[in-house]
């Protein structure tokens, strides 16, 4: 989850194409990160907050609002 939050930061931080590949960065980090939390549910290690998955599903439809419309 720093990953996102580290890219984003980043990606605020620069401009044009540097910042375009530092919230792509993010986004890849983000899905990265919901899929983990899934997995890790899934096979029982953790017990993942529906409200965790639901931030984590707004920001990457923010980022792909931003990237891709």
């Amino acid at each position: 989850m720093m990953s996102v939050v580290n890219n984003l930061a980043e990606g605020a931080g620069n401009d044009g194409g540097t910042r375009r590949q530092r919230y792509k960065d993010a986004l890849g980090s983000d899905l990265e990160t919901i899929r983990n939390l899934m997995a890790s549910q899934a096979a029982g290690y953790v017990r993942v907050d529906a409200e965790v998955i639901d931030k984590l599903e707004h920001v990457k439809a923010v980022l792909i609002r931003i990237l891709y419309m």
